[in-house]
């Protein structure tokens, strides 16, 4: 009758990563048979597979994930177990909220070279850019694609980790607002109002944008007698540029002490949050001199000639106004009338 007897092959275990595997058992000739007898193998060779159970990892890692515009930014992959056959793997950043259009880094693609060791490690360098924008901390990511080299079976037991990896680019650049006064400007004559031009810069481009308001203070000048008094909100659309204030100065014909006036910046407002501690008003105020450009005549009138017993009256006369008034001396002198002979009044005042 049929026997039945069994081949028993140990495999070996091992943590390498390699293809599914096989071997054969073979048979050999019948041998101890009686004259006559026969056995046929129709088969005397069996394969097997040996199949791969062992994985690997590519890790990927940065050294910094928090850096500033301009640092160089190391990414590191390593193999986590032993691969049979060498291999290759792709890189390459990907755009997030940093963009190489921004130019807030240079974009960088490769390819790593894997031997198969354990533990085998590959670096490669994301240069970040510097500018001098005012914005946001910016985010990009870099991805491990196309393993390649590595039959199936093989790649199919070696995974990716921490892939993607994103790393952030914090802002370390600021903004000032200034304002500038302008010339000493003549206050004009005639009705005719002069206008006062105040400059305010933005030094730095900002994300969003920026807004200040502003007002004119009084100073010696003050409003409405001597200027247009104004108050507004000056908007910066993000670019680093400069905007004006204008201020009306009253023309009049009154002699008056130069004059000055002030415009204050305060309530600076950016339109992203995070970035209020960025920009910042470096000059609050801006001091403004008005030069007087009027002037004043004194002249005196009275009569030609008059019959002895009869009054003199003689009119001083002042052509424009004067800021706080004036005084002047008047005195009688002596000509061919004279005090000693009684022909006139001394009169000496001020008026």
């Amino acid at each position: 009758s049929g026997q039945t007897h069994t081949i028993t092959v140990s495999v070996n275990s091992d943590a390498v990563v390699e293809p599914h595997e096989t071997f054969s058992v073979q048979l050999g000739e019948a041998v101890g048979l009686d004259p006559g007898q026969s056995v046929v193998i129709p088969v005397n060779t069996l394969e097997s597979t040996i199949l791969n159970d062992d994985a690997a990892n590519l890790t990927l890692t940065a050294a910094n994930s928090n850096g500033t515009e301009g640092d160089a930014y190391e990414f590191t992959v390593t193999l986590s177990a032993e691969v049979q056959n060498s291999f290759t793997i792709d890189y390459a950043t990907v755009a997030a909220t940093a963009t190489e259009i921004d130019s807030d880094y240079t974009a960088a693609s490769g390819t790593l070279n894997f031997t198969g060791a354990q533990n085998e490690s590959h670096s490669f360098t994301v240069q970040s850019l510097q500018d001098n924008k005012v914005e946001l901390d910016e985010v990009f990511a870099v991805i491990l694609q196309r393993l390649d080299g590595l039959p199936p079976s093989a790649a199919g037991a070696v995974f990716t980790i921490g892939d993607p990896l994103s790393v952030t680019i914090q802002n370390d650049d600021s903004a000032t607002v200034t304002i500038s006064p302008p010339t000493a400007t003549s206050e004009g004559s005639g009705g005719t109002a002069t206008e006062l031009t105040f400059e305010v810069s933005l030094s730095a481009p900002v994300q969003g944008g920026v807004s200040v308001n502003y007002q004119t203070v009084d100073g010696t000048a003050t409003s409405p007698s001597d200027f247009v008094a104004v108050a507004d909100t000056l908007n910066f659309a993000g670019d680093a540029e400069t905007k004006t204030i204008s201020v009306l100065i009253d023309a009049d014909d009154t002699v008056e002490a130069d004059e000055t006036l002030q415009v204050m910046l305060d309530q600076l407002a950016v339109q992203l949050a995070g970035l209020e501690d960025s920009v910042t008003i470096a000059t609050e105020t801006a001091t403004a001199t008005i030069l007087n450009d009027d002037s004043a005549t004194l002249s005196i009138t009275g009569p030609g000639a008059l019959d002895e017993g009869s009054e003199f009256v003689f009119t001083v006369t002042l052509s424009n106004g004067v800021q706080d008034g004036l005084n002047v001396a008047y005195t009688t002198e002596e000509g061919t009338a004279t005090l000693v002979d009684n022909d006139f009044q001394d009169n000496d005042g001020s008026l």
